[in-house]
């Protein structure tokens, strides 16, 4: 006698329930033929306890640290462990929530683009093509430090609730430098409405404009075209002020469909700046500090030195995330 066997499969979790029905093609031809549509004891239906949908996002996240050996305008640990020291801060906070990370060697791209701002856009599509399974990419510079360790990204700013929240609608565009065509001096906005399954970069903005030192990446077919387009040979041979940074608004101002995929946020969330720093901020960007020295009479390397020892203190304090 055969028993045709309804195999479900129940999970629960704080965002809703999820019911799953699998039925077995050969179980229900052999009952139907026997005619015997008894129910099972229930220590025949087999339990199946799939991951959490928390768990599975977690791992969905690759870091990038785009970094050569010898860039001179790095700050802190420029000599005896500094690259180390840049590993550990993303490692610890890749460890303590269960994302992935990788340190991209800029070295093995500068045959091609000798300058490290073109080398981390080749080494952000590398990333890319060789973490098939990961649904976003962060890349955050080498003059970065990830401060508050306990922030979880999808909470934070990934998940479908956290766009709605975070991403500023109809926000204008502007390229750091100088317009080179006259494209680049009309007015374009983000989309006015914020949905999120179509968002796929989100960056800041600082007073300049674009600041690609941290920057979102949804792993999609269309965005490892646009990472194509973004250090295509042209662009890279315009000579733009601010190089990737100008090309990147260059795609943004002239490509309306890439736009419609894009997403500004506040500058405090992914990309703060050591002016305007505050207490439980998650990321400090070093980027042009060294301009202000010396107005405001400090040392970047001391700065920069005093935050990563702090951060690490803060790292250690940590528990991975369960």
């Amino acid at each position: 006698m055969h028993t045709v066997w309804l195999r479900i499969v129940c999970a629960f979790a704080i965002s809703g329930s999820i019911l799953t029905l699998v039925y077995t093609l050969g179980d229900i031809r052999q009952a139907v033929h026997a005619r015997d549509f008894s129910w099972p004891n229930a220590a025949q239906i087999p339990v199946i306890i799939p991951q959490a949908a928390e768990e599975k996002k977690r791992g969905n996240i690759l870091m990038v640290l785009p970094k050569d050996h010898y860039t001179a305008g790095d700050y802190g640990f420029r000599e005896g462990g500094w690259l180390e020291e840049a590993i550990n801060n993303r490692q610890a906070y890749a460890d303590r929530h269960g994302y992935k990370f990788v340190w991209e060697d800029l070295d093995l791209y500068q045959k091609e683009y000798d300058d490290p701002c073109w080398a981390k856009i080749a080494a952000l599509q590398h990333a890319f093509d060789t973490h098939p399974d990961v649904e976003w990419i962060w890349v955050l510079d080498g003059d970065a430090i990830i401060l508050n360790q306990d922030i979880d990204l999808w909470d934070y700013l990934l998940s479908d609730e956290a766009l709605k929240r975070v991403i500023k609608p109809n926000h204008k565009v502007e390229i750091p430098g100088q317009a080179l065509i006259d494209a680049h001096n009309i007015s374009v906005y983000t989309p006015s409405e914020v949905i999120p399954e179509d968002v796929e970069f989100l960056i800041a903005m600082d007073a300049s404009g674009l600041n690609a030192g941290s920057f979102f990446v949804r792993r999609t077919p269309f965005m490892s075209g646009m990472i194509d387009f973004w250090h295509d040979p042209y662009l890279v041979a315009a000579n733009f002020i601010y190089k990737e940074q100008d090309a990147l608004g260059h795609l943004m101002l002239t490509h309306p469909h890439f736009l419609k995929h894009v997403g500004i946020v506040d500058q405090k969330l992914i990309n703060q700046y050591l002016f305007d720093l505050e207490e439980g901020d998650f990321v400090l960007h070093f980027a042009g500090c060294w301009a202000h020295e010396e107005d405001q009479g400090w040392s970047c390397d001391e700065l920069f030195r005093q935050h990563w020892e702090k951060s690490k203190k803060t790292a250690a304090k940590g528990k991975p995330v369960q």
